[in-house]
């Protein structure tokens, strides 16, 4: 830690670990808590061991931003019954099978998608302290598998 101080902590990785949170998650109070909910489970465990302080505590607000994502994408699809508008047929099949696919990617993979929908390969890298050419391989192979995936499932299909 970079001091004894819990406030210390918090000073210092703050606005880094928030800029961070509103990049991935695209709202800042959402960023907010979980940057909130971070620091309140770091603090609680006083013996926790981090080695680098902001290596860790950057990869655990990347992972629970990408906790958040996957929360939030279950509680639609719950909630999918109940909507006002529904998606024409043609899309709402579509939409279940690029689930699927996603779902059967490994989860580095997902990862780099997940993330490369809103930030650029070089952000992917910075969010998942990887070098950017792991990032660009990881988004190319799981456009591929992807790829392979739909087709497959579309030759089931006929």
């Amino acid at each position: 830690m970079p001091s004894d101080k819990p406030d210390d902590l918090v000073n210092v990785f703050l606005p880094m670990l928030l800029k961070r949170a509103r990049r991935v998650l695209k709202d800042q109070a959402l960023a907010e808590d979980v940057v909130n909910d971070v620091f309140t489970s770091v603090l609680a465990n006083p013996n926790l061991k981090m080695g680098d302080p902001k290596r860790f505590m950057r990869r655990a607000v990347t992972y629970a931003c990408l906790d958040q994502n996957k929360k939030e994408r279950r509680e639609t699809a719950l909630l999918k019954e109940y909507r006002v508008w529904q998606a024409p047929p043609e899309l709402e099949a579509m939409r279940e099978e690029l689930e699927k696919v996603f779902d059967q990617l490994p989860p580095e993979q997902q990862e780099v998608l997940e993330l490369g929908v809103n930030l650029t390969m070089a952000e992917v890298a910075e969010e998942l302290d990887i070098p950017q050419s792991t990032a660009e391989s990881r988004f190319r192979h799981a456009r591929e598998a992807a790829r392979e995936l739909l087709t497959k499932s579309q030759e089931k299909e006929k």
